[in-house]
């Protein structure tokens, strides 16, 4: 019972939002930083990027009249961290320290929107809505624990589709682009309701190893936009205001929800009955619905649950009458259907005829593979973790652009441009000095041309030797153009590339030359991605129509035409000249599918017209009323100045009337304030508990520095014991010993200190990690005051003094880990290695607590069915007789409390496999998601001696456990947190008893 409400407690404090305390990592030791730091944020970036750094205040600014215009709220001052050496393209912002992290480099399948724009905007508002709650309960809650509060209140009541969704309605209704006018994003939604319906709430939002589930972005941004559109904008700013208000009540989220919709609900649903009667008895009508009956059925007590009811019903029906629109257009599917959520992506033809595709899903990670005319699949190659931009072949090598983390700094690590030869089997790496993406091979398979990005924002296209990797060509992009996914084209005399700049794309031929640009094509505010050249086309993925299709601009004409009529959308072209076949990737509920055409018999639709307009992103543009429009002719107005990292060392955001210790399982009645930099480079909690065992509890302080390579890890504690207990003393007048009743209470000194290499040696689709460790304790026992309890015995008999001791713990570690990447379904890593040796002594002359050395491994294989896992574990240790504090550093047959003995061994095996996808809810309470099974055996041994009435007592002793363990993955109370929660059953031959444990652990999923 403590251990569940350990748990429990331990989460709602500590996991229910955006990762309180959560470091993303530090940054080059070496790297200069600056800062601009103004009434209303700082920006503290690298020296280099200062330039960018300027026109980010200025969209700031922007921003803080227009991004929370709806909500009528401005938010507190806040400060971002740009993080410009990393290949990761990426935002967040996290309360508890408050700031908002922008990685900075610009992906190459994004959309029309400038990517600090589209970044700025979409954080901005989360700051917004966390800074909105602090009213009411909410700001009472601040004054008590800081900025972990309001931390703690997001966690709890706004859902991620809800941050997610809401963020991505404004970067919309900014511009002329964002998420909202993407069809790529919507169509996960859109299939799943045309083709499998609607799922449960729960199901929706806490995720499913069964189906695939649309992010919390999509979800979130139709859920906000759609009662945006029907409630207006004091929808969200009454929720959010009682939410923050009245967080002392439990569904205050689902209550400000129901009071939202109480007047208007009706209006929507009689208005959605007008518009069916506009459809009917047309060519685009669809099935009759009583709208009375869905408004009935989805009304719920739970305010969320109807509201996603009402806009998932209205979402369908509008997507229907879509359907009912498009004209379809010849194709064949190619490979055989699936049972499974997966996606065949990037059609090529490999030198032998057969298909090579990108396979990924709920089953299977990444891979490629070949099928072959027969429909046989093979799997060619495993590659890392790529950046979804494709790849290419030629000569029997594949080229891809692929992640590769830094030895040891989180935010330095690279794009490398990678290639593997499937004839002679090898991997190739072309190391740049910077970040590259979307490689293509030239035409003869000797260059390689790329998009390179630098570390101030700008960015170039490259041409590689493929043999010598040494750089041949770079052409630099003019003002703030950004290159996106290049190819060769005129026999490789020339380039065709997609730029986006001033919030529009266009397709744009280079001559190699003399390096002059033709704009080929201009898509305006419509997204186009992918080109493909060819002799006579240049093949494209456009959002013209409102679903993604494949479109050809012929070089002789200039004409622009429409090939494929996807219903959910086609990427990915590829054209086989030799047969006239297109292929091209598309969608629908089960995954990506490739397909395949021939080009004459392709619909040659002719481009005429406005693009498609997204009605809901048109209307929450309209409710705004403004485009986000930086002052780029003020860029001088800001003042910047040098980052001094001393000065900002501490960074106190959150404090509490609690200690909480995860490590240690333990919570208990004290206060602390904890602060972390904004360069997550010193981490400092400081506080008072009161310890069990301390009169007048313990002080204590931990710090964790890593600005430099190794992790440096103090944690000091003082306090005073006591201790109440029998203790034999010699009376001083009789000379014999005796048992007294004493309380001793000393002051004791515990000082723990670290230092960690953390080497991060992965690549490709290796995680490796080699942690070397060294730590040296000092445990300081003084000034012992000893009485005696009963008043039957006089102090001045005896010698009651206690003598200062000292005692000094070294500790050398070593800790290897080796995994290959999983798909979703995996239980675990299918190839993994994980070892540890360990030395711990204390070298004091005067309190020689012995030595315990140990060695553990353990080794995960695959199970005998998919997704099934074998885990093997071995560990010996051997302790001196003269240990007294050292514990265990292996584990125990299960079972069995603990192993004794100064040689110890246990060897185990585990056998691990998924029983069912339930998607099971219990109301609000549970949501399960995967039911498990394992069964394990535990064999251990315990060699030593012990004196027992003046003889030495030898034990060999051999134990064997053996069981069945029953967990499910499950959520509680619709939190986002997992929770792995089950029993274990099992007999052992120590006792011959059975057993019985309860499983429970938990783990993040932001």
């Amino acid at each position: 019972m403590k251990t569940i409400l350990y748990f429990l407690a331990l989460m709602l404090i500590s996991t229910a939002s955006f990762s309180q305390y959560y470091s993303t990592g530090q940054e080059p030791s070496s790297l200069e930083w600056k800062q601009i730091n103004t009434h209303d944020f700082r920006i503290v970036f690298p020296v280099q990027y200062e330039s960018k750094a300027r026109y980010l205040a200025t969209l700031f600014q922007d921003l803080k009249a227009k991004a929370g215009k709806d909500l009528k709220h401005t938010p507190k001052k806040f400060s971002i961290v740009l993080h410009t050496q990393s290949a990761t393209s990426n935002g967040m912002v996290v309360w508890a320290p408050k700031r908002m992290e922008l990685y900075a480099t610009a992906p190459q399948d994004g959309d029309n929107q400038d990517w600090l724009n589209h970044l700025a905007t979409h954080e901005y508002r989360h700051i917004i809505q966390m800074d909105i709650l602090e009213r009411g309960f909410t700001r009472i809650l601040n004054t008590l624990f800081g900025q972990q509060a309001t931390a703690l209140v997001v966690g709890l009541y706004l859902p991620a589709w809800f941050m997610e969704g809401d963020a991505v309605c404004v970067e919309t209704a900014l511009s002329e682009s964002g998420r909202g006018r993407q069809p790529e994003f919507e169509q996960e939604l859109k299939a799943q309701l045309l083709e499998k319906g609607t799922y449960s709430y729960d199901k929706a939002v806490l995720g499913s190893y069964k189906d695939f589930i649309p992010n919390r972005y999509t979800l979130g941004y139709y859920l906000v936009g759609k009662s945006r559109q029907h409630y207006g904008d004091e929808f969200w700013r009454n929720t959010l205001r009682k939410v923050g208000a009245e967080s002392m009540k439990v569904n205050c989220f689902s209550t400000g929800l129901k009071l939202g919709m109480m007047h208007k609900r009706n209006q929507v649903f009689a208005e959605l009955k007008e518009r069916q009667a506009i459809h009917a008895n047309t060519e685009f009508d669809v099935e009759n619905i009583d709208w009375d009956q869905v408004q009935e059925l989805n009304t719920h007590k739970d305010g969320k649950l109807t509201l996603y009811a009402d806009v998932m019903s209205e979402l369908k029906w509008e997507w229907q009458v879509q359907d009912k629109k498009r004209i379809a257009a010849p194709s064949k599917w190619i490979t055989k259907p699936k049972a499974i959520y997966t996606h065949y992506r990037f059609p090529h033809l490999s030198d032998e005829g057969d298909l090579l595709l990108s396979k990924s899903g709920l089953a299977d990670a990444q891979s490629f593979v070949s099928i072959d005319a027969q429909g046989t699949e093979k799997t060619v190659f495993i590659p890392g973790f790529d950046y979804r931009t494709g790849y290419d072949y030629k000569n029997g090598k594949l080229l891809w652009s692929e992640y590769k983390a830094d030895l040891r700094w989180q935010h330095a690590d690279k794009a490398l441009i990678v290639s593997y030869d499937t004839k002679t089997g090898k991997r190739k790496t072309y190391k740049q000095k910077q970040n590259c993406y979307a490689p293509v091979f030239s035409g003869d398979g000797k260059r390689i041309l790329a998009v390179e990005m630098h570390p101030d924002g700008t960015c170039a296209l490259v041409i590689i030797d493929e043999n010598t990797n040494e750089m041949i060509q770079r052409i630099k992009a003019n003002g703030n153009a950004f290159f996106m996914t290049p190819q060769w084209a005129k026999n490789d005399k020339s380039i065709i590339v997609m730029i986006q700049s001033n919030d529009e794309k266009c397709l744009v031929d280079i001559d190699l030359k003399s390096e002059k640009r033709r704009v080929l094509y201009r898509a305006g505010k419509t997204n186009i991605s992918q080109p493909l050249v060819s002799d006579r086309y240049v093949f494209f993925t456009s959002s013209h129509t409102g679903t993604d299709n494949i479109f050809a601009y012929e070089w002789e004409s200039g004409q622009v035409s429409q090939l494929t009529s996807s219903r959910f959308g086609a990427r990915d072209p590829y054209f086989d000249a030799d047969h006239n076949t297109l292929y091209y990737s598309d969608y629908s509920a089960d995954g990506y599918e490739p397909h395949a055409v021939d080009i004459d018999h392709c619909l040659w639709k002719k481009q005429e017209g406005e693009a498609y307009t997204f009605p809901l992103a048109g209307q929450l543009s309209d409710q705004l009323g403004e485009k986000l429009q930086a002052d780029t002719l003020n860029l001088a107005q800001w003042q910047v100045k040098p980052y001094n990292r001393l000065t900002h060392t501490f960074n106190f955001h959150s404090w509490a009337p609690v200690f909480i210790s995860p490590d240690e399982e333990n919570m208990d009645i004290g206060i602390s304030a904890s602060s972390q930099n904004l360069l997550n480079t010193l981490f400092t909690t400081v506080g008072y508990r009161k310890q069990e065992g301390y009169d007048k509890g313990q002080f204590y302080l931990n710090l964790s520095y890593q600005r430099f390579f190794p992790i440096f890890n103090s944690k000091l504690e003082y306090g005073k014991p006591s201790l109440a207990y029998f203790g034999q003393r010699k009376n001083l007048s009789t000379g014999e010993d005796e048992s007294l009743p004493l309380d001793t209470e000393w002051k004791q000194v515990e000082w723990e200190n670290s230092v960690t290499l953390p080497f991060n040696l992965s690549s490709g689709r290796h995680s490796v990690f080699l942690r070397p460790k060294f730590s040296y304790n000092i445990y300081q026992f003084r000034d012992y005051q000893t009485q005696i309890l009963s008043s039957e015995f006089n102090p001045q008999f005896y010698n009651l003094n206690i003598a200062n001791r000292t005692l000094t713990e070294l500790e050398y570690q070593l800790y290897f880990s080796h995994s290959v990447k999983a798909s979703k379904r995996d239980l675990q890593s299918p190839w993994a290695q994980y070892l540890q040796f360990a030395y711990r002594n204390s070298p004091s002359k005067e309190s020689n607590a012995g030595e315990l050395w140990s060695a553990l491994g353990q080794f995960n294989f695959p199970g005998f069915a998919k997704h099934h896992g074998i885990s093997l574990y071995a560990g010996y240790q051997n302790r001196s007789e003269l240990n007294t504090i050292f514990g265990n550093s292996i584990k125990s047959p299960r079972g069995v409390s603990d192993l004794f003995g100064f040689d110890c061994a246990i060897v185990s095996a585990d056998y691990r496999m998924p029983i069912a996808y339930p998607d099971w809810s219990m109301g609000g309470l549970a949501y399960f998601k995967r039911i498990k099974m394992g069964a394990f055996i535990d064999y251990g041994i315990e060699k030593g001696h012990f004196i027992h009435n003046e003889s030495l007592i030898n034990f060999d002793n051999r134990i064997t456990s053996a069981g069945l363990e029953f967990t499910a993955d499950m959520h509680v109370l619709r939190l986002p947190i997992p929770l792995n929660l089950g029993f274990r059953l099992g007999y052992e031959n120590e006792t011959n008893a059975v057993f019985g444990n309860l499983l429970l652990s938990y783990s993040f999923d932001l």
